[in-house]
């Protein structure tokens, strides 16, 4: 079994939004594709005797957007919905991302891990998991976006981590 727990509108998943063995979990409730537990995921409502084999982890990384970005009442035309939240800042997300992967601990010993560096660096992130017992195994750059001077303005990764 696999635990999705940033499940949004399952857009991770492509083409297939209903996988077997893979729960969804999100605190958004009014989701075109709804999770199948809305929950925190900081505070996860599941037995921690169940087997999972890993979570998979794609959590917000947008601090201090502007408002339309989150709020589809005021986006503009054309631009792509949004559902990932958005931080007030650097420590909001940092403390987020702390209590997040705690919970974890208590289900799994595998976390496939998404960062998207819009505000903070992906190698900003990975010392607050591999700090707290976590190891790398894998990583993968999905994508990079480039301004109109040809500078890298967000790296998109996927990372992979166990515990010992």
């Amino acid at each position: 079994m696999i635990l999705d727990v940033t499940a949004g509108n399952r857009t991770i998943w492509n083409n297939n939004r209903n996988p077997e063995n893979v729960i969804f979990i999100d605190k958004e409730k009014d989701l075109f594709n709804p999770p199948d537990i809305l929950a925190d995921n900081r505070h996860l409502p599941i037995r921690t005797d169940l087997k999972i084999e890993s979570i998979i982890f794609d959590p917000p990384w947008g601090i201090n957007l502007p408002p339309w970005w989150t709020n589809p009442k005021i986006r503009p035309s054309g631009t792509m919905p949004s559902f990932y939240g958005n931080f007030k800042s650097k420590r909001e997300c940092i403390s987020y991302l702390h209590k997040a992967h705690n919970e974890f601990k208590k289900y799994t010993d595998k976390l496939c891990f998404k960062w998207g560096e819009r505000d903070i660096t992906l190698w900003a992130i990975l010392g607050l998991f591999t700090r707290d017992g976590w190891k790398e195994i894998h990583r993968v750059k999905l994508n990079t976006k480039m301004n109109a001077s040809g500078k890298s303005m967000n790296q998109t990764w996927w990372v992979v981590l166990t515990r010992q």
